[in-house]
C-alpha cells in the first residue's frame, strides 16, 4: 500500500512541476493554445513516467503541441 501511495504523490509533483515548467520556461509560439497536463502515470520503480495532455483548439493545433512537447522532452527531463 506505501508503494501506491508514493507514486501518488510523486505523479502529483510531477504534475505540477512539469505545469510550471511549460508555462515559465518554454516559449515556444506553437504552444501559445492552453496546455494543460491532466495525469502523470509512474511505473512502479519510479523509472518512467507517461504524461498525459490536453490541448484547447482543433486536432491540428492539438498534435503540433504535442510533436513540440516531445522535441522538448530532453530538456523537461533535465528539469
Amino acid at each position: 500500500m506505501q508503494a501506491s501511495r508514493r507514486t501518488e504523490r510523486i505523479s502529483v509533483l510531477l504534475r505540477q512541476k512539469l505545469s510550471e515548467i511549460i508555462a515559465r520556461d518554454i516559449k515556444d509560439p506553437r504552444l501559445a493554445r492552453i496546455i494543460t497536463i491532466v495525469h502523470v502515470g509512474v511505473s512502479r520503480d519510479l523509472r518512467s513516467a507517461k504524461v498525459f495532455t490536453s490541448v484547447m483548439g482543433n486536432s491540428e493545433e492539438s498534435k503540433t503541441a504535442v510533436e513540440t512537447l516531445n522535441a522538448a522532452s530532453g530538456y523537461l527531463r533535465r528539469e
